[in-house]
């Protein structure tokens, strides 16, 4: 019995020192992260880089890093449980078991692939598990506080498309006639007159011929190559060229300049709705995280 009693407490002495010698570095709540963890995070980052890029998206990671990883993980799983939503584990083997099927793989092929990336199954199963969370707190929490409208979308595709075809635009026009017999400047000078008229309402002398027609809504296609080309490189607020045309000059005034949802456009729609939401969603997620942390206690030793 006394052999006994001496061997149970050297046992329960090792596993104090053990969980003394493994330094808490983070705290949230009760819930303790430990320098082994990030330890092993770290170790195995580009495998878990590889099969979440979601949930580690940056290019290299530091320990604190890792740390506020983990922190953010705690929070979005009890938020999502405070919405109703907990993904189960039955729910991620389903996930696990889907992948295995789309890639043609075997159980045992998954796990000769993750011991190959020095990684097992437990750590897997639950890097899926926080890649699963990950995805309905963006679905559910952050995308209905991200807004894109059509002409954030169109205006990205104008600044990224090497080539928009001019035959994307659709105006609203108004165009300003003069006859030349009547015009006393040069053609730069008439072009200033005109937009100064445009926005005071005072016509001068030099243009007391200009008249005004109000085109309204115009297709590229009713306008003549010369033209239209010259208003796809003009935005909203602009005023074309002087333009001769018979015995008038000629200006076209840009009121409102859209895009016809082309080909090429709704091609590019996905991608570029992908592209604003992560640019804008970065930094609403910053700001809700800040907000939220403050309903936890959290400490940092690192």
């Amino acid at each position: 019995m006394k052999k006994f009693i001496t061997i149970a407490t050297l046992i329960l002495t090792f596993n104090l020192q053990a969980k003394l010698l493994d330094k808490v570095v983070g705290v949230i709540n009760d819930r303790v992260i430990t320098q082994s963890e990030l330890s092993r995070i770290q170790s195995t980052i580009s495998s878990r880089k590889e099969i979440s890029p979601i949930v580690f998206n940056k290019k290299k990671y530091s320990k604190e890093d890792i740390l506020e990883v983990k922190i953010q993980n705690y929070i979005i799983k009890d938020k999502l449980s405070e919405i109703g939503y907990n993904i189960t584990d039955e729910s991620v083997e389903s996930q696990i078991s889907m992948t295995e099927r789309r890639n043609g793989l075997t159980r045992n092929d998954l796990l000769r692939f993750l011991k190959a990336k020095s990684f097992n199954f437990e750590e897997y199963f639950q890097l899926i598990k926080n890649t699963m969370e990950y995805n309905l707190f963006n679905s559910k929490i952050i995308s209905p506080l991200v807004s894109i409208s059509d002409q954030e979308l169109k205006n990205e595709y104008y600044k990224t498309s090497k080539k928009v075809n001019a035959g994307s635009f659709k105006y609203n026009l108004d165009l300003y006639t003069v006859p030349i017999a009547s015009v006393k400047v040069t053609k730069t000078e008439l072009k200033v007159l005109v937009e100064k008229f445009i926005k005071t309402g005072i016509k001068e002398n030099s243009i007391k011929n200009l008249e005004l027609v109000e085109l309204g809504q115009v297709k590229n296609d009713d306008l003549d190559s010369s033209v239209s080309s010259q208003l796809a490189s003009l935005a909203e607020n602009d005023l074309s060229s002087v333009i001769k045309k018979g015995r008038a000059y000629t200006m076209f005034y840009i009121k409102k300049k859209d895009m016809t949802e082309s080909n090429e456009f709704l091609k590019a729609k996905g991608f570029l709705q992908n592209k604003l939401y992560m640019s804008k969603s970065k930094s609403v997620i910053e700001s809700w995280f800040d907000k939220e942390r403050s309903n936890y206690f959290i400490q940092k030793n690192i």
